[in-house]
This record gives structure tokens, sequence and C-alpha cells, in this order.
């Protein structure tokens, strides 16, 4: 839990869900786009929430999320992040009508989970490095529509843009388009979509192509290089350059985006 000076009760709150193989800690003190998260509190006032998933392996600090994909681990991790916000609501004094979600990875993919089975929870969400699985049998529909952006690399090789395995036995994902797509429909919105560019950092910019206005219920983020880059510190920007996951994308300020569509809400 991250709760600035300038909070006060009837203040929002951000749910961040770490990725697999971290936690709330590594989260917390990792440089970038993360602490920016931080920097954003500050500077806005709102309460920054970073829960912790089960323990995948037997030591170190790696934990997990039960997501969307039927893989994995069997927690009620809808229930203990219900439970957080109830928490967050009756002990800080948290806006009930102003709670965000937002993750990566295995965090972004337990934000759809969030999304789908707890929708009237929150305001807004945005979920990076994620998809649907192709098994889609145990999905819940939402309750109602809420705002999402989706950020995707087109070459990022976990996630990857035309759908395919993780690898590790981790689930069969589908098309990011068709992620998409399947968001606008639950979502009530037409077919028009927003895509926002980024070419990889070693690549030079694509053509620009005009972009329909955004839906307000579903901005669809598609940038055009790698593994999209979550970090605005260049040390990070390098770790995840030398991963084997795809190209680095153009630095891109995430979190601010993500707080910028929060606050449009």
């Amino acid at each position: 839990l991250y709760r600035p000076q300038s909070y006060a009760p009837g203040k929002p709150c951000v749910l961040l869900i770490h990725g697999g193989g971290g936690s709330a800690h590594k989260l917390a003190r990792q440089q970038g786009g993360n602490r920016h998260w931080q920097v954003l509190a500050d500077r806005e006032g709102f309460l920054l929430v970073l829960p912790d998933g089960t323990k995948r392996r037997r030591f170190g600090d790696r934990r997990q999320w039960n997501d969307i994909r039927p893989v994995g681990s069997t927690a009620d991790d809808v229930g203990f992040l219900d439970a957080v916000l109830d928490v967050a609501i009756q002990t800080h004094g948290v806006d009930p009508d102003r709670v965000y979600i937002t993750g990566s990875s295995n965090g972004g993919m337990m934000t759809f989970r969030m999304v789908l089975e707890l929708s009237e929870r929150f305001a807004a969400a945005a979920a990076c490095i994620a998809s649907l699985p192709v098994d889609q049998s145990l999905m819940r529909q939402p309750s109602r529509p809420l705002p999402l952006l989706m950020c995707n690399g087109t070459e990022d090789s976990l996630i990857q843009w035309n759908g395919g395995p993780i690898r590790g036995r981790n689930g069969n994902m589908a098309p990011v388009m068709e992620c998409a797509a399947w968001w606008a429909a639950a979502n009530g919105c037409g077919a028009g979509q927003w895509r926002r560019p980024l070419h990889a950092v070693d690549r030079p910019p694509p053509p620009q192509t005009a972009h329909p206005r955004p839906h307000p219920r579903c901005c669809q983020q598609g940038p055009g290089g790698g593994r999209v880059c979550l970090a605005v510190d260049a040390a990070v920007q390098e770790a995840v350059r030398r991963e084997p996951q795809g190209p680095l994308s153009q630095p891109w300020d995430t979190p601010t985006s993500v707080q910028d569509i929060h606050r449009g809400v």
C-alpha cells in the first residue's frame, strides 16, 4: 500500500497488479514506469494498492495470479482482490465510485478477469501485455460496460499479436485484435477503433495513418513495435531490450497514459 501525504478520504484508488514471477515488493522498488505510479499518486493524491499473488515457486519471492486462463493457479484471487478493495474503502475511505485497476502480463490478464467478474467495482481498467484465451468456455460476460485500455506489441513473442501458445504450457491466447474486438462488443462499441503506433526503437517510424476518435468505452492501444515498454527509465528500457520477447517499442509513459484514461471517466 502506498498512501501519499496528499491523500485524503474520498480520493480515488488504483489497484496495481504485478506480473507473473513478480510481487508487490518488487513492483514497489522497480525504477521507471512502476515507480512513476508513486510519483503520480503523490501529485494527484490517490491511494495506490499493490497486492501480492500466491507464491509460484517453493523458494524466492515469485508470485502469480489465477487469471483469465484455464491453466495455472487455483487460488481465489478474485475473492482476495474483492476483499482488498473492501479494506481500502472501509479503512482508508477510498471513493468506491473511483476505483481503477491495471496490470501487465499475468497482472494484465488478472485485470481482465476482475473486469469480467467484478466490473461493478471499477470505474475503468487498463491491461498491458495481455490477451484473452482461445478457450473462453469458463469466461463470464461483464455485468456492465467499462472503459478499457489495451497495450500490446506487434512483435511480442510472449503475448503474440497474432495469437498462439505462451511458452511453458501457460495457455493458448487469441490474437490481440480479436481480443480487442471481443471487448469492444462486450462494451457495446461500434466498429471504429483507436490505435496509436509506437515503432521499434531500432526501426524507422511506420507511415502515419488517421485513426477514428476513440469510443468513450473502449480505447485500444496497438503499438507498431515489439514489446511494450512500460518504463520511462533508460536502464530498465535497456534491460527489456535484452529480453528475448521482441524488439523494444519506443519509450511510452504508460502510467501517465493509463491515469489519463482514469481521469477522463
